[in-house]
């Protein structure tokens, strides 16, 4: 039998802001920062100490921040409590990029930031020698751990990873700002509710296996650009639900398979003292096993779409049971130069549509992309990178991760820039796509 070296974990605790290295430290050693007991001052964590272990929940109290840096990887071990994850009444701020982004996923991860799943086991062999072999304890599953729960809390999420959770994001009574958001692998997706909003520029939300994707309620808000919405549980659910005076704002994304209720679904009931809304543009919706967008329910909504396209569902795109409601969809493709199927077009050889809508005048075609750009290519010449401040967060525009932030290099009539505090710092050194 071969003889295996040794492994040890080189393992910082941080217990009431002290901070311990562990005798086996030795060189060569797996190092993770173990998170014991709450947060109770302003904390930094770095892409150093990283990756963070938290096992169980991690407490944030009012008054105090976390900052997050780029590059951390944060692992929670489910197993540790029944409630596991972190529990924000503070507030984080989760500051990634896109070369350095931040993972809050499972103890068992492997895919990102060091293996710290790993246990040593020592047996002697024939010859009486101990030999020592490292067993990984696992693969990760989806819902090892919880959902990062924001509670009365102004946050930011920029750049990050959301996997192997079981609720992923619970905004309650908060505001969240969010640029790059990627949910994977995860039970469920985002749950915004009770006078919350949530801005989200640049999403990826995909292979959620149990739940909705997005559910919105109780007086509150979800405002998303460039969002993707793809392979979610297809049995019984919703892509995106939203009910009780709700407000849904959806512009240039994208829906791909949605589960057999629909896309997106605006409800509210006899039991809602008021109506939610629905505005929809430039997205498209790219089928599924149920259909594009569904609503019932009384008192009525206010439900638009426009320039986008719907193609390959199994009921309807536009599915409307409120008779109270007509919904306004004017200027959308329906797969088919000749409109869409309905009543009122009995020749229509594109995607059927249901109930009251609103769909004189259609596109023959796929609507056009909106996009544009005040920068000017001079070949040649070094370019450098462009960068905004928002409320004391850098913003980079340039090289652009979203069309917002090329929108942000406007220029006015004039010429004028309409940001006149934009800056530059470091030189880009490579153009994108372009191979040496």
């Amino acid at each position: 039998m071969r003889k295996l070296g040794q492994y040890f974990l080189l393992v910082a605790v941080v217990v009431g802001g002290s901070f311990f290295i562990s005798p086996e430290a030795q060189a060569g050693a797996v190092a993770f920062t173990e998170i014991s007991g709450d947060i109770t001052t302003n904390t930094t964590w770095t892409k150093a100490g990283s990756p963070y272990l938290v096992r169980g929940s991690l407490y944030i109290p009012p008054g105090i921040t976390l900052t997050v840096e780029p590059g951390v990887v944060v692992k929670i071990d489910g197993s540790a409590s029944s409630f596991s994850g972190l529990d924000i009444l503070g507030t984080i701020n989760a500051l990634g990029t896109s070369e350095d982004p931040i993972y809050f996923t499972s103890f068992y991860d492997d895919e990102v930031g060091t293996s710290i799943d790993d246990e040593e086991i020592c047996l002697p062999d024939d010859s009486g020698e101990e030999v020592c072999e490292s067993l990984d304890l696992g693969d990760p599953l989806v819902g090892d751990w919880g959902e990062l729960y924001f509670d009365n809390t102004n946050s930011v999420l920029r750049n990050v990873f959301v996997r192997y959770s079981e609720y992923s994001i619970t905004v309650y009574k908060s505001s969240l700002d969010i640029e790059n958001l990627t949910v994977e692998h995860s039970e469920t997706g985002l749950v915004v509710y009770e006078n919350s909003t949530v801005e989200i520029a640049g999403g990826h939300l995909a292979d959620i296996t149990a739940g909705e994707t997005v559910v919105i309620f109780n007086n509150s808000s979800f405002s998303a650009e460039n969002l993707t919405v793809e392979n979610i549980y297809p049995f019984f659910n919703d892509a995106i639900v939203l009910f009780n005076n709700s407000d849904l704002f959806l512009r240039e994304s994208l829906f791909k398979d949605c589960p057999d209720n629909a896309c997106v679904t605006v409800f509210d009931g006899r039991n809602y003292a008021n109506s939610s809304s629905v505005s929809i543009e430039n997205t498209v919706f790219e089928g599924g096993v149920g259909s594009g967008l569904l609503t019932f329910g009384s008192p009525p909504a206010s439900v638009s779409v426009a320039s986008s396209s719907f193609g390959s569902f199994d009921f309807f795109a536009i599915e409307n049971y409120n008779r109270n409601l007509i919904v306004k969809a004017e200027n959308n493709y329906w797969d088919d130069p000749s409109g869409p199927l309905h009543k009122t077009n009995p020749n229509g050889l594109g995607q059927a549509i249901y109930g009251l809508v609103d769909f004189e005048p259609w596109l023959e075609n796929y609507p056009p992309v909106s996009c544009c750009s005040s920068v000017l290519f001079l070949p040649g010449l070094e370019a450098s990178r462009l960068y905004l401040m928002k409320d004391g967060n850098e913003n980079q525009l340039w090289e652009p991760n979203r069309n917002l932030d090329i929108e942000k290099l406007y220029l006015d009539q004039n010429g004028v820039p309409i940001n006149s505090n934009v800056y530059t710092r470091d030189i880009i050194e490579e153009g994108l796509g372009v191979q040496n």
